[in-house]
Protein backbone atom coordinates (compact mmCIF):
# COMPACT_ATOMS: atom_id res chain seq x y z
CA UNK A 1 0.00 0.00 0.00
CA UNK A 2 2.80 2.39 0.64
CA UNK A 3 4.34 2.15 -2.44
CA UNK A 4 1.25 2.95 -4.21
CA UNK A 5 1.39 6.64 -2.55
CA UNK A 6 -0.86 8.68 -0.01
CA UNK A 7 -4.10 8.41 -1.26
CA UNK A 8 -3.78 4.96 -1.34
CA UNK A 9 -2.63 4.69 2.07
CA UNK A 10 -5.38 7.02 3.51
CA UNK A 11 -7.64 4.50 1.39
CA UNK A 12 -6.21 1.35 3.62
CA UNK A 13 -6.62 3.63 6.84
CA UNK A 14 -10.19 4.12 6.23
CA UNK A 15 -11.23 0.95 5.48
CA UNK A 16 -9.24 -0.62 8.94
CA UNK A 17 -11.47 1.93 10.41
CA UNK A 18 -14.68 0.65 9.26
CA UNK A 19 -14.00 -2.30 11.29
CA UNK A 20 -14.94 -0.05 14.24
CA UNK A 21 -18.52 -1.12 14.94
CA UNK A 22 -18.12 -2.41 18.65
CA UNK A 23 -18.35 -0.21 21.93
CA UNK A 24 -14.56 -1.45 22.89
CA UNK A 25 -13.92 -0.21 19.40
CA UNK A 26 -11.43 2.72 19.79
CA UNK A 27 -8.16 3.71 17.56
CA UNK A 28 -5.37 2.01 19.94
CA UNK A 29 -7.73 -0.91 19.38
CA UNK A 30 -8.44 -0.53 15.91
CA UNK A 31 -5.08 0.11 14.86
CA UNK A 32 -2.70 -1.71 16.89
CA UNK A 33 0.77 -1.83 17.02
CA UNK A 34 0.81 0.94 14.45
CA UNK A 35 -1.04 3.16 16.10
CA UNK A 36 1.11 2.38 19.06
CA UNK A 37 4.44 2.73 17.60
CA UNK A 38 3.63 6.40 15.29
CA UNK A 39 2.18 7.46 19.27
CA UNK A 40 5.10 6.12 20.88
CA UNK A 41 8.74 4.77 19.54
CA UNK A 42 8.07 6.74 16.19
CA UNK A 43 6.70 10.13 17.67
CA UNK A 44 10.18 12.14 17.09
CA UNK A 45 11.10 10.61 14.03
CA UNK A 46 11.04 12.91 11.01
CA UNK A 47 10.61 10.38 8.25
CA UNK A 48 7.01 8.41 10.01
CA UNK A 49 5.42 12.32 10.49
CA UNK A 50 3.48 12.16 6.82
CA UNK A 51 1.88 9.02 7.92
CA UNK A 52 1.36 10.10 11.54
CA UNK A 53 -0.37 12.97 9.76
CA UNK A 54 -2.84 10.91 8.14
CA UNK A 55 -3.54 8.27 10.53
CA UNK A 56 -4.90 11.49 12.63
CA UNK A 57 -6.67 12.89 9.89
CA UNK A 58 -8.26 8.88 9.18
CA UNK A 59 -9.55 9.38 13.43
CA UNK A 60 -10.53 12.80 13.26
CA UNK A 61 -12.94 11.99 10.52
CA UNK A 62 -13.92 8.33 12.05
CA UNK A 63 -14.06 8.91 16.06
CA UNK A 64 -15.37 11.46 17.98
CA UNK A 65 -12.68 13.58 18.81
CA UNK A 66 -13.48 16.39 21.51
CA UNK A 67 -12.12 19.78 20.61
CA UNK A 68 -8.65 20.21 22.38
CA UNK A 69 -8.26 16.19 22.77
CA UNK A 70 -4.68 15.54 21.25
CA UNK A 71 -4.32 12.43 19.25
CA UNK A 72 -0.64 11.67 17.72
CA UNK A 73 0.85 14.42 19.19
CA UNK A 74 -1.89 17.11 17.93
CA UNK A 75 -4.59 18.40 19.18
CA UNK A 76 -7.91 18.56 17.11
CA UNK A 77 -9.10 22.66 16.59
CA UNK A 78 -12.55 21.84 16.63
CA UNK A 79 -15.24 19.22 17.24
CA UNK A 80 -15.99 17.28 13.98
CA UNK A 81 -18.14 14.18 15.24
CA UNK A 82 -20.51 13.36 17.73
CA UNK A 83 -21.62 9.84 18.77
CA UNK A 84 -24.39 9.57 21.01
CA UNK A 85 -22.67 9.16 24.15
CA UNK A 86 -20.52 12.63 23.59
CA UNK A 87 -23.73 14.22 22.72
CA UNK A 88 -25.33 13.19 25.64
CA UNK A 89 -22.38 13.59 28.07
CA UNK A 90 -22.26 17.53 26.36
CA UNK A 91 -25.90 17.88 26.79
CA UNK A 92 -27.08 16.72 29.88
CA UNK A 93 -29.90 14.75 27.79
CA UNK A 94 -30.19 10.74 27.70
CA UNK A 95 -28.86 8.66 24.96
CA UNK A 96 -32.60 7.44 24.00
CA UNK A 97 -33.83 10.39 23.56
CA UNK A 98 -31.16 12.02 21.66
CA UNK A 99 -31.79 9.01 19.12
CA UNK A 100 -35.19 10.00 18.67
CA UNK A 101 -34.60 13.17 18.10
CA UNK A 102 -31.57 12.26 15.49
CA UNK A 103 -33.38 9.24 14.13
CA UNK A 104 -35.66 11.97 13.02
CA UNK A 105 -33.35 14.84 11.71
CA UNK A 106 -31.61 12.17 9.26
CA UNK A 107 -28.12 11.66 11.17
CA UNK A 108 -28.56 8.11 11.02
CA UNK A 109 -31.09 5.31 10.81
CA UNK A 110 -33.85 3.71 12.87
CA UNK A 111 -32.71 0.32 12.43
CA UNK A 112 -28.67 1.46 12.89
CA UNK A 113 -27.65 -1.41 15.75
CA UNK A 114 -24.47 -0.08 16.29
CA UNK A 115 -24.17 0.79 20.29
CA UNK A 116 -24.19 4.34 21.57
CA UNK A 117 -20.48 5.21 21.13
CA UNK A 118 -20.05 4.31 17.57
CA UNK A 119 -23.79 5.78 16.76
CA UNK A 120 -21.64 8.53 14.56
CA UNK A 121 -23.25 12.25 13.12
CA UNK A 122 -21.76 15.47 11.94
CA UNK A 123 -21.03 17.67 14.86
CA UNK A 124 -21.31 20.54 13.55
CA UNK A 125 -24.64 19.87 11.11
CA UNK A 126 -26.58 18.89 14.02
CA UNK A 127 -24.97 21.58 16.75
CA UNK A 128 -28.76 24.15 16.79
CA UNK A 129 -30.44 20.46 17.37
CA UNK A 130 -28.22 19.89 20.10
CA UNK A 131 -28.63 23.17 21.52
CA UNK A 132 -32.15 23.36 21.15
CA UNK A 133 -33.07 19.92 22.67
CA UNK A 134 -32.38 20.78 26.73
CA UNK A 135 -34.41 24.07 26.21
CA UNK A 136 -37.56 22.22 25.46
CA UNK A 137 -40.51 21.18 27.66
CA UNK A 138 -43.15 19.32 27.99
CA UNK A 139 -47.00 20.02 27.37
CA UNK A 140 -47.98 21.25 31.21
CA UNK A 141 -44.92 23.95 30.87
CA UNK A 142 -45.89 25.03 27.17
CA UNK A 143 -49.74 26.09 28.45
CA UNK A 144 -48.54 27.75 31.87
CA UNK A 145 -45.84 29.91 29.50
CA UNK A 146 -48.59 30.68 27.09
CA UNK A 147 -51.34 30.75 29.53
CA UNK A 148 -53.07 28.73 27.79
CA UNK A 149 -55.85 25.60 28.79
CA UNK A 150 -55.43 22.18 27.80
CA UNK A 151 -57.92 22.27 25.00
CA UNK A 152 -56.66 25.58 23.89
CA UNK A 153 -53.22 24.12 23.04
CA UNK A 154 -54.48 20.73 21.92
CA UNK A 155 -56.81 22.60 19.52
CA UNK A 156 -53.99 24.64 18.35
CA UNK A 157 -51.95 21.34 17.09
CA UNK A 158 -54.65 19.90 15.95
CA UNK A 159 -55.28 22.89 13.49
CA UNK A 160 -51.06 22.91 13.15
CA UNK A 161 -51.30 26.87 14.06
CA UNK A 162 -48.43 25.60 16.87
CA UNK A 163 -46.28 22.46 15.46
CA UNK A 164 -44.15 20.33 18.15
CA UNK A 165 -40.25 20.74 17.19
CA UNK A 166 -40.55 16.80 17.13
CA UNK A 167 -43.38 14.69 15.96
CA UNK A 168 -41.82 11.32 17.97
CA UNK A 169 -44.74 10.37 20.34
CA UNK A 170 -42.57 9.32 22.73
CA UNK A 171 -40.59 12.54 23.48
CA UNK A 172 -42.34 13.79 26.55
CA UNK A 173 -40.99 17.48 25.88
CA UNK A 174 -41.63 18.33 22.30
CA UNK A 175 -42.45 22.16 22.42
CA UNK A 176 -40.68 25.08 21.88
CA UNK A 177 -41.81 28.06 24.59
CA UNK A 178 -40.93 30.89 22.03
CA UNK A 179 -43.01 29.37 19.58
CA UNK A 180 -46.23 29.98 21.95
CA UNK A 181 -45.01 32.91 23.00
CA UNK A 182 -44.30 34.26 19.53
CA UNK A 183 -47.89 33.37 19.24
CA UNK A 184 -49.29 35.14 21.56
CA UNK A 185 -47.54 37.93 21.11
CA UNK A 186 -48.46 38.31 17.46
CA UNK A 187 -52.34 37.58 17.74
CA UNK A 188 -52.56 39.92 20.83
CA UNK A 189 -50.34 42.58 19.72
CA UNK A 190 -53.11 45.14 18.67
CA UNK A 191 -55.24 43.47 21.26
CA UNK A 192 -57.88 46.55 22.90
CA UNK A 193 -58.26 45.77 26.54
CA UNK A 194 -61.74 44.13 27.20
CA UNK A 195 -63.62 43.96 30.58
CA UNK A 196 -64.72 40.70 32.31
CA UNK A 197 -68.13 41.88 32.18
CA UNK A 198 -68.20 42.57 28.46
CA UNK A 199 -70.49 39.66 26.66
CA UNK A 200 -70.17 40.58 23.58
CA UNK A 201 -66.53 39.10 23.25
CA UNK A 202 -65.53 35.55 23.12
CA UNK A 203 -62.00 32.89 23.81
CA UNK A 204 -60.93 31.71 20.21
CA UNK A 205 -61.87 28.33 21.98
CA UNK A 206 -65.68 29.47 22.65
CA UNK A 207 -65.94 31.27 19.04
CA UNK A 208 -65.14 27.80 17.69
CA UNK A 209 -67.25 25.56 19.33
CA UNK A 210 -70.12 28.26 19.06
CA UNK A 211 -69.69 28.21 15.72
CA UNK A 212 -68.62 24.93 14.29
CA UNK A 213 -65.35 26.10 12.88
CA UNK A 214 -61.31 25.46 13.21
CA UNK A 215 -59.48 27.72 15.08
CA UNK A 216 -56.61 27.98 12.64
CA UNK A 217 -59.78 30.22 10.34
CA UNK A 218 -60.13 32.39 13.26
CA UNK A 219 -56.47 32.86 13.63
CA UNK A 220 -55.64 33.61 9.82
CA UNK A 221 -58.89 35.97 10.44
CA UNK A 222 -56.88 37.51 13.11
CA UNK A 223 -53.48 38.16 10.62
CA UNK A 224 -55.69 39.72 8.10
CA UNK A 225 -57.17 41.85 10.20
CA UNK A 226 -60.28 40.68 9.28
CA UNK A 227 -60.88 40.24 13.34
CA UNK A 228 -60.94 42.92 16.23
CA UNK A 229 -58.63 41.33 19.15
CA UNK A 230 -59.63 41.99 22.86
CA UNK A 231 -57.53 41.03 26.05
CA UNK A 232 -59.51 40.02 29.27
CA UNK A 233 -58.54 42.32 32.22
CA UNK A 234 -56.64 40.45 34.70
CA UNK A 235 -56.21 37.09 32.49
CA UNK A 236 -52.82 36.73 31.05
CA UNK A 237 -51.33 34.99 27.67
CA UNK A 238 -53.66 32.91 25.42
CA UNK A 239 -56.97 32.55 27.36
CA UNK A 240 -57.43 36.28 27.21
CA UNK A 241 -57.38 36.94 23.94
CA UNK A 242 -61.13 37.40 23.02
CA UNK A 243 -62.71 38.18 19.81
CA UNK A 244 -66.24 39.88 18.95
CA UNK A 245 -68.96 37.92 18.62
CA UNK A 246 -70.43 39.69 16.17
CA UNK A 247 -67.58 39.49 13.62
CA UNK A 248 -66.85 35.41 13.96
CA UNK A 249 -70.44 35.26 13.01
CA UNK A 250 -69.78 37.37 9.85
CA UNK A 251 -66.71 35.65 8.79
CA UNK A 252 -68.21 31.90 9.63
CA UNK A 253 -70.53 29.39 8.19
CA UNK A 254 -74.29 30.14 9.73
CA UNK A 255 -74.88 28.30 13.21
CA UNK A 256 -75.43 24.25 13.50
CA UNK A 257 -77.03 24.95 16.46
CA UNK A 258 -80.94 24.98 16.86
CA UNK A 259 -82.99 26.45 13.97
CA UNK A 260 -86.63 27.54 14.35
CA UNK A 261 -88.84 25.47 12.67
CA UNK A 262 -92.73 24.61 12.92
CA UNK A 263 -93.91 21.37 13.39
CA UNK A 264 -95.08 20.34 9.63
CA UNK A 265 -91.38 21.10 8.95
CA UNK A 266 -89.65 18.19 10.98
CA UNK A 267 -91.67 15.03 9.86
CA UNK A 268 -88.83 12.51 10.43
CA UNK A 269 -87.28 13.73 13.28
CA UNK A 270 -87.23 13.25 17.21
CA UNK A 271 -87.19 15.28 20.22
CA UNK A 272 -83.65 15.93 21.24
CA UNK A 273 -84.72 14.71 25.06
CA UNK A 274 -85.29 11.23 23.43
CA UNK A 275 -82.28 11.10 21.54
CA UNK A 276 -80.71 12.22 25.23
CA UNK A 277 -82.21 9.40 26.78
CA UNK A 278 -81.19 6.80 24.68
CA UNK A 279 -77.28 7.85 24.63
CA UNK A 280 -77.25 7.45 28.70
CA UNK A 281 -78.07 11.36 29.40
CA UNK A 282 -80.59 11.03 31.12
CA UNK A 283 -80.73 14.41 32.73
CA UNK A 284 -82.91 16.31 29.63
CA UNK A 285 -81.09 19.59 30.35
CA UNK A 286 -77.48 18.61 30.01
CA UNK A 287 -78.38 17.77 26.52
CA UNK A 288 -80.35 20.75 25.73
CA UNK A 289 -77.29 22.46 27.22
CA UNK A 290 -75.28 20.62 24.82
CA UNK A 291 -77.90 22.33 21.97
CA UNK A 292 -77.82 25.78 23.77
CA UNK A 293 -73.94 26.02 23.08
CA UNK A 294 -74.21 25.33 19.79
CA UNK A 295 -72.23 21.86 20.27
CA UNK A 296 -74.98 19.44 19.09
CA UNK A 297 -77.36 20.54 16.04
CA UNK A 298 -81.30 20.70 16.61
CA UNK A 299 -84.63 22.26 15.57
CA UNK A 300 -86.26 24.39 17.82
CA UNK A 301 -90.11 24.35 17.46
CA UNK A 302 -93.04 25.65 19.32
CA UNK A 303 -95.08 22.88 20.13
CA UNK A 304 -98.62 23.76 19.33
CA UNK A 305 -100.96 21.87 21.57
CA UNK A 306 -98.89 23.09 25.08
CA UNK A 307 -97.15 26.39 23.68
CA UNK A 308 -93.35 25.10 25.23
CA UNK A 309 -90.13 25.14 23.44
CA UNK A 310 -89.02 21.87 21.95
CA UNK A 311 -85.65 20.65 20.01
CA UNK A 312 -85.95 17.91 17.53
CA UNK A 313 -83.14 16.84 15.98
CA UNK A 314 -83.16 14.70 11.95
CA UNK A 315 -81.33 12.08 11.25
CA UNK A 316 -78.62 14.03 9.74
CA UNK A 317 -78.61 15.65 13.66
CA UNK A 318 -78.06 12.55 15.67
CA UNK A 319 -75.31 11.42 13.15
CA UNK A 320 -73.40 14.61 13.47
CA UNK A 321 -73.75 13.80 17.46
CA UNK A 322 -72.49 10.56 17.14
CA UNK A 323 -69.46 11.12 14.52
CA UNK A 324 -68.25 13.98 17.25
CA UNK A 325 -69.25 12.49 21.05
CA UNK A 326 -69.14 9.05 22.54
CA UNK A 327 -70.95 8.23 25.96
CA UNK A 328 -70.50 5.09 28.47
CA UNK A 329 -73.80 3.96 26.64
CA UNK A 330 -73.31 4.17 22.97
CA UNK A 331 -69.24 3.20 23.22
CA UNK A 332 -71.03 -0.18 24.96
CA UNK A 333 -73.50 -0.65 22.27
CA UNK A 334 -70.72 -0.15 19.57
CA UNK A 335 -68.38 -2.32 21.91
CA UNK A 336 -70.55 -4.49 23.43
CA UNK A 337 -68.45 -4.71 26.48
CA UNK A 338 -69.34 -3.74 29.91
CA UNK A 339 -70.13 0.00 30.76
CA UNK A 340 -67.46 -0.86 34.10
CA UNK A 341 -64.97 -2.43 32.04
CA UNK A 342 -64.95 1.43 29.92
CA UNK A 343 -65.33 3.41 32.63
CA UNK A 344 -61.76 1.50 33.85
CA UNK A 345 -59.95 2.18 30.74
CA UNK A 346 -61.18 5.63 30.74
CA UNK A 347 -60.47 6.66 34.07
CA UNK A 348 -56.60 4.34 33.80
CA UNK A 349 -55.83 6.84 30.62
CA UNK A 350 -57.21 10.03 32.93
CA UNK A 351 -59.42 10.94 29.54
CA UNK A 352 -61.63 13.94 31.03
CA UNK A 353 -65.41 14.83 29.88
CA UNK A 354 -65.53 16.99 27.35
CA UNK A 355 -66.32 20.47 29.40
CA UNK A 356 -65.12 23.31 27.28
CA UNK A 357 -64.44 26.57 29.44
CA UNK A 358 -64.81 24.15 32.51
CA UNK A 359 -68.93 23.46 30.80
CA UNK A 360 -70.25 20.54 32.90
CA UNK A 361 -71.77 18.78 30.22
CA UNK A 362 -71.90 15.42 32.22
CA UNK A 363 -70.11 11.55 31.41
CA UNK A 364 -69.88 12.72 27.57
CA UNK A 365 -66.25 12.53 25.52
CA UNK A 366 -65.04 13.59 22.48
CA UNK A 367 -64.81 10.90 20.19
CA UNK A 368 -61.10 12.17 19.45
CA UNK A 369 -60.49 11.93 23.22
CA UNK A 370 -61.08 8.17 23.35
CA UNK A 371 -58.77 7.03 20.89
CA UNK A 372 -55.95 6.21 23.01
CA UNK A 373 -57.90 3.43 24.29
CA UNK A 374 -59.55 2.05 21.22
CA UNK A 375 -57.08 0.00 20.68
CA UNK A 376 -57.40 -1.61 24.01
CA UNK A 377 -61.40 -1.93 23.45
CA UNK A 378 -61.09 -3.83 20.17
CA UNK A 379 -58.55 -6.37 21.78
CA UNK A 380 -60.86 -6.62 24.52
CA UNK A 381 -64.13 -7.05 22.61
CA UNK A 382 -62.41 -9.67 20.50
Amino acid sequence: VVVQGEEAIREAFHQIASRATGALDEPYKIFGKLFSRLQHEYRDEQDFHPFRDLLRDCIFANWPIAAGEEVLGKAIESRKLHSLRTAERETGIGAKVLEQFLVEAGAFSADDNRPPNRKIFDAQAYAELLIEIPTLVGPIAMREAMGATRQELSALTDARVLVPRTQVEKVKNPWRICDGLSLVLELSRDAVPVDAEENDWETLLLACARRDTNIARLVQAIREKRLSVGHRIGVSGFHGIVLRKSEVDRITSPLRRAKKASLSDLSGTVPAATVGRSVGLRNGGTFQLLIEAGYVSARQITNPHSGRSQYRMTPEDIAAFHERFVTLTTLSDETLLHRNTLRGLITAQRIKPFSPEGQDFGAIYRREDIAPIMKSVVRLAH
